[in-house]
This record gives structure tokens, sequence and C-alpha cells, in this order.
């Protein structure tokens, strides 16, 4: 009886520590981008799209031209896109 109960409560905490490590895995493999768009004159953009190329992962900026966005891939390209402007990557 005890050994019964001893594998389970081994089962449990190896799944629960392998969830952990996953969890982790996932959260260090992210990067953060923080910026703002401006136009030729330095004046902040409101409404670009941005898009991470290669994923469904968008944002708009703010009033003030200001963005952050979390990549899926260290190596993205992000591809920008405002009306009255062309395509920016």
């Amino acid at each position: 009886m005890k050994k019964t109960r001893l594998k389970i409560l081994m089962r449990h905490l190896t799944q629960l520590f392998l969830i952990v490590m996953c969890s982790i895995l996932t959260v260090y493999g992210q990067t953060k981008v923080i910026s703002i768009v401006t136009n030729e004159s330095g004046l902040a953009v409101a409404g670009v799209n941005i898009l991470e190329t290669g994923s469904q992962n968008d944002v708009v900026t703010d009033f003030d031209g200001d963005f952050s966005m979390t990549l899926e891939k260290d190596s993205s390209e992000l591809t920008m896109t405002y009306l009255g402007y062309g395509t920016l990557v």
C-alpha cells in the first residue's frame, strides 16, 4: 500500500517538474520589443500596424507612436503598415 502511494506521489511530482520546466523554457525564449514609430520629420505616428513576420502577433502604435510587443522568435522581422505610407520591413 505504501509503495503504491509512493509511486503515485513520484509520478505527480515528476509531472509537476516537467510542466514547470516547460513553462520556464517558454517564457525564456521570448523577446520584448519597446519602441516608437516616427515619420521622416521625427514626429510620432499613431495607428501604425506592426506585424511579426511569419506569425499572427501584431500591435498598433498608440497616440504617441509608442508600442511594445513580445516576439515569438529572437530573429523576427517586423512589418509596419500605415495608410498613406509604403510598407516597411
